[in-house]
């Protein structure tokens, strides 16, 4: 699929080779670890607003803009509500063509795509379809840093913003932005270290869910009343984790192969492993039906 917006052609119909991959973020517990090991090289350190939504990567490639999830290109629905979004926010194309103007082939933009047609929990309901731009990936150098850092009047950009000295990043940083992001209603905060260059040079996500306060996932779904495991018995994801990363994986996933389980849970499976380092209970296939006829 392709569309073209002021000049500039949008399209999903290749790859281009050897784009960078966009990397891990870290759980704020590792990331307070990693961090004491960088932090003689941090500038400051920038906090933004977790979307909840798709991440896109905008890839310059010769004449055209290619179209990136994390790992392939997007699917045709992703494409329908990027469109959607460039109608929405005439912003969006004065960056590309800003990006496109300074930044060559293998560079790209990278942004949450936000609408209430996703469905997701951390979006609102009736939210136009939107493109938060928030870094980008620098072909020529070889690194991330973030995209235009200071700006309060573009919708393009995080609304929610801050930076902090070295200092004063710390656990109780991190429990004040989860209890911040659920008085809030946002999924999260994500927390990027930049060096003295501009750089991004480590990253750290916080969730509510990590400080104990209840998740939209827990308050949509029933807890079984039943023990998933017994205390102590192996490193076991509970119910509001699973649900979370059901989520996130059914945000990527087509429709058809979400309610694929030979499909969904290995990438469940794999989700809760990466975002909270657990096993999945035996309960993880039960929630994920209750998910799934929720949407049938």
């Amino acid at each position: 699929m392709e569309f073209e917006v002021d000049g500039i052609v949008f399209s999903n119909e290749y790859m281009p080779p050897g784009v960078k991959k966009f990397p891990h973020i870290d759980g704020y517990a590792q990331f307070l670890v990693n961090y004491q090991k960088i932090k003689s090289k941090v500038w400051h350190v920038v906090v933004e607003r977790k979307y909840d939504g798709t991440n896109i990567r905008l890839v310059n490639w010769g004449d055209k803009v290619y179209v990136l999830t994390r790992k392939q290109a997007a699917e045709d629905r992703f494409m329908k509500l990027l469109h959607e979004a460039f109608e929405n926010n005439p912003h969006l194309i004065k960056h590309i063509k800003r990006f496109r103007r300074h930044w060559g082939d293998g560079s790209y933009l990278v942004g949450e795509l936000v609408s209430g047609k996703i469905k997701a929990p951390y979006t609102g309901q009736f939210q136009a379809s939107n493109l938060i731009l928030f870094e980008y990936w620098d072909n020529s150098t070889g690194h991330f840093a973030p995209w235009r850092i200071t700006s309060y009047l573009d919708p393009t950009l995080p609304e929610f913003r801050l930076r902090f000295v070295p200092d004063e990043i710390s656990k109780d940083l991190m429990r004040q932005l989860a209890e911040t992001a659920w008085l809030r209603d946002y999924e999260g905060f994500v927390v990027k270290a930049i060096d003295d260059y501009g750089r991004i040079i480590l990253r750290g996500k916080v969730k509510p869910i990590h400080f104990n306060y209840p998740t939209h996932e827990g308050q949509l779904y029933a807890k079984s009343k039943k023990k998933v495991s017994k205390k102590g018995k192996g490193n076991v994801a509970s119910e509001e984790e699973v649900l979370e990363a059901i989520h996130k994986v059914k945000l990527r996933l087509s429709p058809e192969e979400f309610i694929n389980p030979k499909v969904a849970m290995p990438a469940i499976a794999a989700e809760v492993k990466e975002e909270y380092g657990k096993d999945l209970p035996r309960a993880a296939y039960r929630l994920y039906l209750s998910v799934v006829e929720a949407e049938l």
